[in-house]
């Protein structure tokens, strides 16, 4: 019993990444607390042999005394009795000594397996803990990296959707300045033609005159495509421009749902990519035709 403890004592359990495999540990303190309850058994059973042979002891001590008491000298027994009670004596003598041998060797074991139960539970204890603390490290550093990785992703898709805002301003200013640009050269030219048919006679004015409004015409229609052109360019730049910044947005959504200032920002792109759309308009050709005549 004793080489079978000193085994199950310096067992060593396989590790798992919350500590030692909780099965194995289980199934250990449970034999150990079965081996344990064993040796008490076992001690308590010597016990009580070790007090049936003191009975035996005290009662053959009687039988003695009453044997001296009843004969007339210690030197009337005859010496078969003396042999008997000697061998008696001897038998009862050895079994004392047997059974205190064996209970002390098994109160010693149970004692030495409580003491190595309770030194290998404590380091089992002591084990977790530090595992425990190494884990809770471990994530506290996991979410600050995570906090921080969100905070410059949200930071950088900010800065880019203003930079695309930036720059789809400055693509819609210099359109509008370059459309403003053919409008007025457009009507300087027309104005300077009809000058020039006015100095003429009427017939000729008249003639000429026709010819400046087919060649307005024709400018205009030139005019009207070349800008339909640039403004089209312009709306799917815009759009473009809005949609990425749309598609940024909503995947910052997705990952940071928690963030609560990207709803509002793109809410706000929604709106800016809406009012780009009403904003660029194409001047008719009734409006341009008005302002040719009125010039």
């Amino acid at each position: 019993m004793t080489a079978t403890t000193t085994n199950e004592s310096t067992r060593n359990f396989t590790r798992t990444r919350n500590g030692y495999d909780p099965i194995e540990v289980n199934e250990y303190i449970s034999r150990l607390t079965i081996m344990h309850q064993s040796g008490l058994n076992d001690v308590e059973t010597l016990k009580s042999r070790l007090e049936d042979a003191t009975k035996q002891i005290a009662s053959l001590k009687d039988e003695v005394s009453t044997l001296s008491d009843t004969s007339p000298s210690a030197h009337a027994m005859t010496d078969r009795m003396a042999k008997m009670l000697r061998i008696a004596v001897d038998e009862v003598s050895e079994m004392q000594n047997e059974a205190r041998t064996e209970s002390a060797a098994l109160v010693a074991s149970a004692k030495s397996d409580a003491e190595a139960m309770r030194t290998k539970h404590k380091e089992m204890l002591a084990d977790m803990a530090a595992r425990q603390s190494a884990l809770e490290t471990e994530y506290t550093e996991v979410m600050a990296r995570a906090r921080e990785e969100a905070n410059q992703i949200v930071a950088q898709a900010v800065s880019e959707s203003e930079r695309l805002r930036a720059a789809e301003t400055k693509r819609r200013e210099k359109a509008e300045t370059e459309l403003d640009e053919e409008l007025t050269k457009l009507r300087t030219e027309t104005q300077a033609a009809v000058d020039e048919q006015r100095r003429g006679t009427q017939a000729e004015c008249e003639k000429r005159l026709a010819d400046a409004k087919d060649e307005a015409d024709r400018r205009l229609r030139l005019a009207d495509e070349q800008i339909e052109r640039r403004l089209d360019q312009a709306r799917r730049s815009v759009e473009e421009v809005g949609q990425q910044r749309i598609s940024i947005l909503e995947q910052l959504m997705s990952v940071h749902g928690k963030l609560e200032s990207i709803p509002s920002i793109l809410e706000s792109a929604y709106r800016d990519r809406d009012n780009s759309k009403s904003i660029i308009m194409v001047p008719s050709k009734r409006v341009i035709d008005q302002k040719v005549i009125e010039g």
